[in-house]
């Protein structure tokens, strides 16, 4: 079954390499871990789809209240709001990295993949 964040992370493996079998008692091999898609260097280019959430949003806000539509703060927040929402799903995932260093290393690119939604939104080119 899908989970709600199985729509937003990949799992992760890590190859544990032994030059020997592990002796008997020993600690078993670290379990697979789970990364949030937005959060990789990858997706600086590829997520289309945060863009068309972004997009819809502040289109239905302009139809909602036109006097925001020329107010470029506005879709600034919208990619904020996305870029906050998708970070904290990755993050809060229980099987990513719960290190300090991983969080603070995805909130700066994320931030990055912010900005790009925000670009994207008012149609800047990349």
């Amino acid at each position: 079954m899908v989970g709600f964040r199985d729509l937003f992370n990949v799992t992760t493996h890590q190859t544990v390499v032994q030059a020997a079998p592990p002796p008997p008692g020993a600690a078993p091999p670290a379990p697979d871990q789970s990364q949030g898609v937005f959060l990789t260097p990858q997706s600086l280019v590829t997520f289309p789809g945060a863009t068309a959430a972004g997009l819809l949003i502040w289109r239905v806000v302009d139809v909602l209240h036109p006097a925001w539509a020329s107010v470029i703060w506005v879709p600034f927040v919208i990619a904020l709001i996305l870029g906050a929402f998708i970070w904290w799903i990755g993050v809060s995932d229980p099987n990513a990295d719960q290190s300090a260093r991983y969080k603070i290393t995805t909130a700066g690119i994320a931030l990055l993949n912010t900005l790009q939604i925000f670009a994207s939104l008012l149609g800047l080119p990349h």
